[in-house]
């Protein structure tokens, strides 16, 4: 952090420790919009917004830190804890989607690209002398690159905003306008992925495959 950003970020922790979560969350807010990479900032927001019980804020924050910080203990700690105040418990229908990676993209393409220096420069010289080790020195990180390479694709093809609603209650509609079938009702603090935009409006998938579309001004994203 520079100068100005730390003592934003310290004068927001006060805030935040006497009870002002409004200024606490503005200060934050500030800091994010001129860095926002920092894991601890989003943690402190979603603290400050679960104290001002914005649940549906709180969740979304928490998962903005864990992106950037995946093996945090207190990240993790603080969005199960956020979970398991929301009404809606989606199950995902996809095993794979239910895998937990705790890693981020910069930290699957090191490991992916160090998997491949190590698989081809030994398959270089098995070119040139038959050797056990290098070929199973190739095999072991062969194997590791496709295993790391997957979650890692998968995360590409399924690069979608991902959004919470902050409604405590919000239908989830066929199409565009509240004059369509109401699919499904959703909660305050449920996560999804956002398809496709238009209007004041957002199709969005839940983990188990069901889809529809939502008021923007219900959720955040």
């Amino acid at each position: 952090m520079n100068s100005d950003i730390s003592t934003l970020f310290v004068s927001s922790n006060e805030a935040y420790n006497h009870g002002d979560y409004a200024t606490a969350i503005k200060g934050y807010d500030d800091i994010i919009s001129q860095k926002p990479n920092l894991p601890d900032v989003y943690l402190n927001l979603g603290n400050a917004h679960m104290k001002s019980q914005h649940l549906g804020q709180a969740v979304y924050y928490y998962k903005k830190a864990l992106s950037l910080s995946p093996r945090d203990p207190d990240i993790r700690y603080n969005l199960k804890y956020a979970h398991e105040k929301t009404v809606d418990k989606i199950d995902s229908k996809s095993a794979m989607g239910d895998m937990a990676f705790p890693f981020t993209s910069g930290e699957f393409l090191i490991f992916l690209a160090l998997c491949s220096v190590v698989m081809w420069s030994s398959q270089l010289i098995l070119l040139y002398k038959k050797w056990a080790w290098p070929k199973m020195l190739r095999n072991i990180f062969a194997f590791l690159f496709i295993l790391a390479a997957i979650p890692y694709s998968l995360t590409l093809f399924k690069n979608n905003t991902f959004g919470v609603v902050t409604a405590p209650e919000v239908n989830i509609y066929s199409a565009i306008g509240k004059d369509n079938v109401v699919l499904f009702t959703l909660h305050e603090g449920a996560e999804f992925s956002v398809l496709e935009k238009m209007d004041q409006w957002a199709l969005i998938l839940l983990a188990d495959g069901k889809k529809g579309w939502v008021s923007k001004d219900k959720i955040i994203e």
